[in-house]
């Protein structure tokens, strides 16, 4: 049996140019389509990585643009929120750092003050103690012996002697109300 086949390829080859016309057209529409729409994608990406980049660096205000509720927007607010919790955190650890400071020349100016009033009061406590006889007299009738303690640094207490041999014994004895400086100086007086 022979049939003529011509007719019939030719709609064959009809039909496959149609369809690969069609076929290339829906390529051609899809690229022209994602090609933009994958150029935005890849741009929106990069945004986000330059702004990684940026944050990296050590610049915590950089932030991106949200745009859409995709996942490049989801994304982009993710980016956002690290980047503030990073600004907030960097904030306090820098105000913590500045608040120790602080504290700490205010407690080197204390110890210096501290010091510094040791020392005045050393060297008040070495002054009235030179208003003090370095040597008792001697005296034939008296044994003589002396003893003083100040309650701080520097007391209101004072004594001298003065005589010697068999002759009169003059006892002086100081004692000012308080302690301390104004109890010092008083006696110095």
């Amino acid at each position: 049996i022979a049939r003529p086949v011509g007719e019939r390829l030719e709609a064959i080859r009809r039909t496959a140019i149609r369809n690969l016309t069609f076929g290339l057209g829906l390529l051609g529409v899809a690229a022209v389509v994602m090609v933009p729409l994958s150029r935005r994608l890849t741009q929106r990406l990069g945004e986000v990585t330059e702004a990684a980049g940026t944050l990296a660096t050590g610049d915590l205000s950089v932030r991106v643009p949200e745009g859409s509720e995709d996942e490049v927007g989801r994304l982009a607010r993710a980016f956002n929120r690290m980047a503030a919790d990073l600004d907030a955190h960097q904030r306090r650890i820098l105000e913590d750092e500045r608040r120790r400071q602080q504290d700490d020349v205010a407690r080197r100016l204390l110890d210096a003050d501290h010091a510094r009033k040791s020392r005045e009061l050393e060297e008040a406590r070495r002054f009235q103690l030179s208003l003090l006889p370095e040597v008792l007299p001697d005296h034939e009738a008296f044994e003589i012996a002396v003893a003083m303690r100040t309650a701080t640094e520097v007391g209101g207490d004072y004594y001298d002697l003065h005589g010697h041999g068999r002759g009169p014994l003059t006892v002086i004895v100081g004692d000012a109300t308080g302690h301390g400086a104004v109890a010092g100086t008083m006696v110095t007086v």
